[in-house]
């Protein structure tokens, strides 16, 4: 009796599931001690920029980016040394400004150089996605902003509408009870 190649595809499919999903804690970024990321509001105070991007694309690193970040993602790195991961940086267009320079006016898709992280405890951005970034101005001028912790991708779902609408009543309480 012969039971055909599905049941087979069946139990790879099956096998892969359960692996992939006893590895997904794994795959999550944790640091010791646990670190939480903040909300939105609790960073827009000290962000000297909020607004509203469209990335257009993400550049990939150079080989030498990437293989400095094999050898600090696998533990290979001299000790104490500080190091940073490399950045990918992501050509975006400002859509919207909330705070900081051309606040309260509509962008006119002012290009835009934003850092994007490339591990999962940074901060990855996607190209063809809108997001909301919390950052400072760059150190120097040909440096790409940074996004803040805090920043969050804007899609269609109501959790994404509920923080943009908290941040956007935060600061419009903050601006009208200056004097």
């Amino acid at each position: 009796m012969t039971r055909g190649w599905g049941v087979g595809v069946l139990r790879i499919l099956g096998l892969f599931t359960g692996l992939s999903l006893a590895c997904a804690p794994a795959m999550a970024c944790r640091t010791a001690p646990a670190h939480q990321q903040p909300a939105a509001i609790e960073v827009a105070d000290t962000a000297a920029w909020i607004f509203i991007a469209h990335v257009e694309t993400v550049r990939p690193l150079t080989p030498e980016q990437d293989e400095l970040a094999v050898r600090i993602m696998t533990g290979n790195v001299p000790m104490n040394v500080s190091f940073a991961l490399p950045t990918q940086l992501a050509d975006a267009s400002l859509k919207r400004t909330l705070k900081g320079a051309g606040h309260g006016e509509t962008a006119a898709s002012a290009p835009v150089v934003l850092h994007s992280g490339v591990s999962n405890c940074d901060f990855p951005l996607s190209a063809g996605a809108d997001y909301l970034i919390l950052a400072n101005p760059p150190k120097n001028a040909n440096d790409g902003i940074r996004p803040l912790a805090g920043s969050f991708k804007l899609d269609d779902t109501a959790a994404s509408r509920a923080k943009l609408a908290d941040l956007q009543n935060h600061l419009s309480t903050q601006t009208s009870s200056t004097p």
